[in-house]
């Protein structure tokens, strides 16, 4: 299996806080290397996320954060982790594709969640082309994601013969519109 589907409900403290700091919120990237240090990813976050009028909200996230990169060190066994929060504005991956990586995990906490394919459902011939709609056998079974939940997306350089997770980013419907996301890269 390539893909890992984590389903999650929807934080209501976390999307409060989303909601109201959206506009001020700037892309952020960490580097984990040999061990993974909860307490010092909190710090940097509560310097680097904007500031709440509602601050329990705030550390909710960061909360959330700091949980999901533990668990996804200890799963992997990595030395060495990218934790990226992003705020996606455009249509970045909006082709179907498989990373050159050993695992991603992802987390939108605010828009469409990433979309991926079942295997019997990719034409993998028809990969880096361009087109959509050659990748993609039957665009009813095309799967997503939704808010809060994790996908856990083996890349093309996962251990074990495994061959990569088909996914893109959903398109977003205007230049106003913007996604907020959690990816973490085994690296």
């Amino acid at each position: 299996m390539n893909t890992e589907y984590i389903p999650r409900n929807t934080k209501e403290k976390i999307d409060n806080y989303i909601n109201e700091t959206i506009q001020q919120m700037d892309s952020l990237e960490y580097e984990v290397e040999g061990f993974f240090d909860k307490n010092d990813l909190i710090s940097i976050l509560i310097k680097d996320l904007p500031v709440s009028k509602d601050e329990e909200s705030k550390l909710s996230l960061i909360q959330d954060i700091c949980k999901i990169s533990a668990d996804f060190f200890d799963k992997t066994k990595s030395k060495f982790i990218k934790i990226q929060f992003k705020v996606v504005t455009d249509n970045m991956c909006r082709l179907f594709h498989v990373d050159n990586n050993i695992q991603r995990l992802l987390c939108t906490y605010h828009g469409q969640g990433t979309q991926w394919l079942d295997e019997n459902n990719i034409n993998r011939k028809a990969l880096g082309h361009g087109d959509n709609n050659k990748i993609v056998k039957d665009i009813s079974k095309i799967r997503s994601a939704s808010s809060f939940d994790i996908l856990l997306l083996k890349g093309e350089r996962f251990l074990n013969g495994s061959i990569g997770a088909v996914h893109r980013s959903p398109p977003l419907k205007s230049q106003e519109q913007k996604r907020i996301l959690l990816k973490i890269d085994e690296c």
